[in-house]
């Protein structure tokens, strides 16, 4: 029998150390490139807090889900067939991490929606592989075309409606506003989702 519960234990601890440096850089420089496009007051706050609400939103989705993914399939049921597969877990948890420390140093809205269809699209990939196998796969396949769904609708709505007005501040804070708030329903659609499993 292997001991999958120290390495799990391990990966968990890093892959939370990298969710925390990017939450940490994106407070440091927030939306840097939104600064010069966007005037100083509630505008420019509603799209950082915006912002960082859906990072944050999708950085717990993923920190709550990698731990109890990782602690269900290795931990309580891992049998040592499952060492080839709890080392692609581990890459792509490798590949979130990155992912989201990009989508934390974006420059401004179009750039962060950029990174975070890259993201969508290798959670993706990564339900596509677990799909068959477990409910995990079945139920992330799920809310991760969703979500990409919704990111992909936030950036098209971004460059019809934002791109062509004088004064594009007051729709990008309703856009992000919008995201933050669809982010936050899926965090919370998955958090009680995961709470069931045993």
């Amino acid at each position: 029998m292997l001991n999958f519960a120290d390495p799990v234990r391990a990966v968990l601890a890093i892959f939370g150390v990298v969710v925390g440096v990017a939450l940490e850089f994106f407070i440091r420089k927030p939306l840097e490139g939104e600064e010069k496009n966007l005037p100083k007051g509630l505008v420019r706050d509603v799209v950082y807090f915006s912002a960082f609400t859906a990072l944050v939103s999708l950085a717990l989705r993923f920190v709550i889900g990698s731990e109890i993914h990782l602690n269900h399939t290795y931990v309580a049921h891992g049998t040592p067939e499952d060492y080839l597969k709890f080392l692609r877990d581990i890459c792509f948890l490798v590949l979130f991490g990155a992912l989201l420390v990009k989508v934390a140093l974006s420059k401004d809205l179009r750039e962060f929606t950029s990174w975070l269809i890259k993201f969508f699209l290798a959670c993706i990939a990564w339900s596509l592989i677990e799909c068959p196998k477990t409910e995990f796969g079945r139920w992330w396949l799920g809310l991760n075309l969703l979500q990409l769904v919704i990111t992909l609708a936030f950036g098209g709505l971004m460059k019809w409606f934002v791109d062509k007005k004088t004064n594009p501040g007051p729709y990008k804070a309703i856009l992000a506003a919008l995201l933050a708030a669809f982010y936050f329903a899926i965090f919370s659609f998955d958090l009680r989702k995961l709470m069931e499993i045993r």
